[in-house]
């Protein structure tokens, strides 16, 4: 699973690496993929073309990138594993420039027959030894060149064998000359070179076959002439070809049980270098500069660059010992990181609480103002019901006066000495009578006579808070025996008064005059009694 990267899920930095800056500077960070021996790019198909194109990379011919100004050795052998397209090529997927410099393994011969895939891979490993290492003394090959009988047969392979295009984009005689070479070594000790360049032939023309266009059709007999020059009837061939097939399955075994051996170990560094790794990306993400308080910017900037530092350095061990040189500083700054989170977790709690004591607060001091604006609102409501109740119970009282006040005609047997004599304004009455004072005695005879004959005195009449007056007895006034200008006089003031306190009240209240009343002459309003004091909860009524 470490050496096995998903497409799909893969994004562009998963394999190659990232862009981070550092100090101001831009730095690039290889992934840890890009220092495994070897990767399977998995599900190729299905991976986003972002993602696709990186992977590309892996397959270039060259193993140095610069990044960043910076060189990067990319050191895996990749083999990318994909699944053909339903319709079209069946090698879409696969760009030529890409094909032609690896080895295209298309198992589509394989279907059905996985089960003797399976006997092949189980008898090998039963037979793999663990702890043997591969001699390389037995591979090093036999001479620098090739004797020129065995270059004829790969230029023969260049020139018969392959098209126009093929040709152009042959590698040269001495590449494969050098891997003819190697194969030599495989063979065995006595291996022979014509035999050798002619397997190595037959090799590149199988996997050069796999890109159209590049190998003549059925160019399998056009190398007749090869195997009759090597042996008649190819029985030398057949003979040193089991030879070194023997040889290089021995060989072969070697270096599996020696790469079996030294990855069971080296599988095991790199899980856990790669676990801490991990472990440190964590912590430099959950000391992001958007999640971190202000007062602890510069220890978490800090902590942050150090932190990637050792993540790529457990990314890339690839020893015991580099892996014990990386574990201790790296459990030394997961523990200050995790002090770091507590103490910034604290301070986020108390930035917490603090903001919401500060909301309550402004929740309370809103609902203060709320209930303030509620109280003067319903006090001015109050107040102006008060009022309009006032100016009720004022027009209440006006009106029967201004009713007197307009008239002008007395009906029979009605007295309006009388009517003004019961009428009281705020428990004053308007009219009130005066009697004369009494007489001195009369002595004498005569005097009593002439007293008796005489008319009596009369009293006075009058209105309350003015100082004006009618004579008159105490059934009696012949100024006020008629509806007029006299009973005018007597209901002037209090008109006068009640007017006054009605024009206030509207003023305040906003509505002006809204209805016909009669007006006092404006002389009498010097003559108008005290302010009246109305209580508009009272119910006056006045008498008849």
């Amino acid at each position: 699973a470490l050496h096995t990267l998903h497409m799909p899920d893969q994004s562009a930095g998963d394999l190659l690496g990232r862009r981070d800056q550092d100090g101001g500077e831009w730095r690039w960070l290889p992934a840890a993929t890009t220092r495994l021996p070897f990767v399977v790019l998995d599900e190729f198909d299905k991976a986003p073309e972002p993602v696709q194109r990186r992977a590309w990379v892996y397959l270039h011919d060259v193993m140095d990138h610069r990044l960043e100004d910076q060189v990067h050795e990319l050191l895996p052998t990749a083999l990318l594993a994909a699944n053909p397209p339903r319709t079209g090529d069946r090698y879409a997927h696969l760009r030529q420039e890409y094909r032609r410099r690896s080895v295209v393994l298309d198992t589509r011969a394989m279907a059905g027959r996985s089960g003797q895939l399976e006997d092949l891979l189980t008898r090998f490993y039963e037979q793999a030894v663990p702890g043997d290492r591969l001699d390389l003394e037995r591979l090093k090959p036999p001479a620098d060149r090739l004797r020129p009988e065995a270059l004829e047969v790969l230029k023969m392979a260049r020139d018969q064998a392959l098209t126009a295009a093929g040709r152009a984009e042959f590698p040269g005689v001495r590449s494969l000359e050098l891997a003819a070479l190697g194969r030599c070594a495989l063979m065995g000790r006595d291996a022979d070179q014509e035999v050798a360049a002619w397997a190595t032939a037959v090799a590149y023309l199988q996997a050069t076959e796999s890109m159209p266009g590049q190998v003549v059709e059925q160019w399998g007999p056009d190398l007749s002439d090869v195997r009759t020059a090597l042996g008649q009837g190819g029985e030398a061939i057949a003979a040193a070809l089991e030879c070194g097939r023997a040889e290089r399955a021995v060989a072969v075994q070697e270096a599996v049980r020696g790469r079996q051996s030294r990855a069971r170990a080296d599988l095991g560094v790199l899980e856990q270098g790669e676990r801490l790794a991990e472990q440190c990306r964590q912590a430099i993400a959950s000391l992001d500069g958007r999640k971190v308080t202000p007062t602890r910017k510069p220890d978490a900037a800090g902590l942050r660059r150090v932190l990637r530092a050792t993540a790529t350095r457990a990314a890339q061990v690839s020893t015991a010992a580099s892996l014990r040189d990386v574990e201790q500083p790296a459990a030394d700054l997961l523990e200050r990181a995790g002090q770091l989170l507590a103490a910034m977790g604290t301070e986020r709690d108390q930035a917490v609480d603090d903001a919401q004591r500060a909301r309550q607060d402004a929740a309370l001091d809103r609902q203060a103002a709320q209930d303030a604006q509620r109280q003067a609102k319903a006090s001015r409501a109050a107040a102006r019901r008060y009022r309009e109740a006032e100016l009720a119970q004022v027009v209440a009282i006006a009106k029967p006066l201004e009713v007197l006040y307009v008239r002008k005609t007395t009906r029979p047997g009605e007295s309006p000495l009388a009517d003004l004599a019961r009428l009281k304004v705020n428990g004053v009455q308007l009219l009130t009578y005066q009697p004369p004072a009494p007489a001195e005695p009369v002595k004498g005879w005569s005097s009593r006579l002439r007293a008796a004959l005489e008319p009596p005195p009369s009293g006075t009449w009058e209105v309350a808070g003015t100082g004006a007056t009618f004579a008159g007895g105490r059934y009696s006034c012949a100024a006020l025996a008629a509806w007029g200008s006299g009973t005018r006089e007597v209901l002037a003031p209090a008109l006068v008064a009640l007017h006054g306190m009605e024009d206030r009240l509207r003023a305040q209240l906003g509505t002006g005059r809204s209805r016909r009343r009669p007006a006092a002459p404006a002389g009498m309003a010097t003559q108008a009694p005290a302010p009246l004091m109305i209580d508009p909860a009272a119910r006056y009524r006045l008498p008849r």
